[in-house]
């Protein structure tokens, strides 16, 4: 049961992406406008047509104003399928979610230079700004990485200051933070919701509390997995009814869709909130034989099968 109400409060902060990044999202250095030379005057295009010739990003808002555009007109979901070429799947998702849904970014694989960023950054707002020299203190540091790596990282910060490439005297640059921080997927963030709060340090429940503020659905999608778990964590069937009904009435479709479950389930949910007992290592003996049975297909004949399951 957690497992799938995980899965819906990704599908919630999927729909809300863009609010969640808004608050998530590590402040950076705002860069300095760029001097304007002479006055030029833009050519203006067709939106949904740059839409469709730029990053991948921009071409999915079109299809998702489309289906919305589509649906608005009475079409059904089939024929707008059939229409913009999408899964009926995807149209589903698009017409539940209450605004574009983001998706999340990938998430960013571990560098040699990980332990060492504080560092930099450290040197970097001190006014060093300087690659090859934050590199060799590096070194004297402990660090076994390429210098390119560090000058790499170098020029991230230079952007993200807002700094001209080449430029080494004169720099004014305000305080930054990481710019190669990314704010954690969904599917990252559920966890600091089902974790218990005694396991919860205090920058994740900073997080967590920062993640609440973030959009009024969140909120409430928070709000409702959290006493949700707490029933199946200490038994209390009570509250269920009650429950059901204000998440029924919550508005937010990836929960209501589980609470439809749970309505499918209502007695089995019921006895699992009451009774101490579970299938688990029932299910956990046929997961195990099942297991056997597919590394011994194709390549044994049944009496040897017989002989492991029964040992």
């Amino acid at each position: 049961m957690l497992k799938n109400l995980g899965d819906a409060l990704v599908k919630l902060f999927d729909q809300q992406r863009a609010a969640i990044e808004a608050t998530l999202r590590p402040p950076t250095a705002t860069p300095p406008a760029p001097a304007v030379d002479a006055v030029t005057v833009p050519t203006v295009a067709s939106p949904r047509t740059d839409a469709l010739e730029s990053r991948p990003a921009d071409r999915r808002r079109v299809r998702y104003d489309d289906v919305c555009a589509l649906h608005a007109q009475g079409w059904s979901r089939s024929a707008i399928a059939d229409h913009v070429g999408l899964h009926r799947d995807t149209v589903r998702t698009y017409l539940q979610a209450p605004s574009f849904p983001e998706r999340a970014p990938r998430s960013i694989q571990p560098s040699i230079l990980d332990p060492f960023k504080p560092y930099i950054l450290e040197r970097w707002n001190a006014g060093c700004h300087t690659g090859t020299v934050v590199a060799r203190e590096l070194k004297a540091r402990g660090y076994r990485g390429s210098s390119t790596t560090v000058l790499d990282y170098i020029t991230q910060l230079r952007k993200a200051a807002g700094i001209p490439p080449k430029r080494r005297v004169g720099i004014t640059a305000g305080a930054i933070t990481d710019p190669t921080q990314r704010v954690p997927s969904s599917r990252d963030l559920i966890w600091l919701v089902l974790r218990r709060p005694e396991q919860r340090d205090a920058e994740e429940q900073t997080q967590l509390d920062r993640l609440a503020t973030s959009h009024p659905d969140v909120t409430l999608g928070i709000t409702l997995v959290q006493e949700f778990v707490t029933m199946v964590r200490e038994r209390q069937p009570e509250p269920l009814d009650a429950w059901l009904a204000r998440t029924e009435q919550s508005g937010l479709a990836p929960l209501v869709s589980f609470a439809n479950g749970i309505r499918k389930d209502y007695a089995a949910v019921k006895a699992r909130l009451t009774l101490k007992w579970s299938n688990g290592p029932t299910e956990d003996h046929v997961n195990r034989l099942k297991q056997v049975k597919r590394q011994m297909y194709g390549r044994a004949k049944l009496d040897l099968l017989k002989l492991r399951l029964m040992a």
